[in-house]
């Protein structure tokens, strides 16, 4: 059974290189180039083009990827989803986002800074090994300006107010979308944002033992 992945912002299948689900095939879907003014549902339904609905899939989102698995989850059939460090509708969103909404703030911040590696980033995302810190850097420098910004005006504007039947996992020290946030069926100790890479024996196996049943 295919699982199809979709990465956090910005990122690609660097993001699930440590997990190892076999038998299960990962599908990687790459981003699309968005179109001006996108909503988000709009550009899920474009990526969800790549998915072969005649067989049994799995649909699994990290971050930006899990907000976009949950617009894909309401017309498509998955036999699962999988929502990793996001959160579910406007209702989770932090209040920093909310004000960044509000005062159209994403706008204001030069594209040069949107994919440069800082200490900041690194506390956001949780990355504290060098290792973490190195694919973080590698990810955020590969990243395209322009795309990060529309994906952070139409993550501050989704309006979702619906909830999908999914399984969700999320880390206690995520400082992106903090766990008071937010209702995970499993909280992974000591994880951050980025605890798909930190953590991922962990997830694997919580992973595992939620698709083994379904398959």
């Amino acid at each position: 059974m295919k699982i199809y992945c979709f990465s956090g912002l910005g990122a690609d299948e660097r993001a699930f290189k440590y997990l190892d689900l076999h038998p299960y095939e990962l599908v990687h879907v790459k981003w699309l180039d968005p179109l001006e003014r996108e909503t988000l549902e709009s550009y899920a339904k474009r990526m969800g083009a790549t998915i072969n609905q005649n067989e049994p899939f799995i649909l699994m989102g990290l971050s930006f990827g899990g907000m976009l698995v949950q617009e894909l989850s309401m017309y498509m059939h998955p036999r699962k989803t999988i929502l990793i460090s996001t959160i579910s509708g406007k209702h989770e969103q932090p209040f920093r986002m909310k004000i960044s909404k509000l005062f159209n703030l994403y706008n204001l911040i030069p594209s040069k800074y949107f994919n440069r590696p800082s200490s900041i980033a690194f506390r956001l995302f949780g990355a504290k090994s060098e290792g973490e810190r190195e694919l973080l850097s590698e990810i955020l420098q590969d990243s395209d300006p322009k795309y990060i910004r529309w994906a952070l005006n139409a993550i501050a504007g989704w309006n979702n107010t619906q909830t999908v039947e999914a399984f969700r996992i999320h880390g206690s020290d995520d400082q992106l979308f903090p766990l008071s946030s937010v209702k995970p069926d499993y909280v992974v100790a000591g994880g951050g944002h980025l605890m798909v890479v930190s953590h991922a024996k962990e997830i694997e196996q919580q992973l595992l033992n939620v698709i083994d049943p379904v398959n």
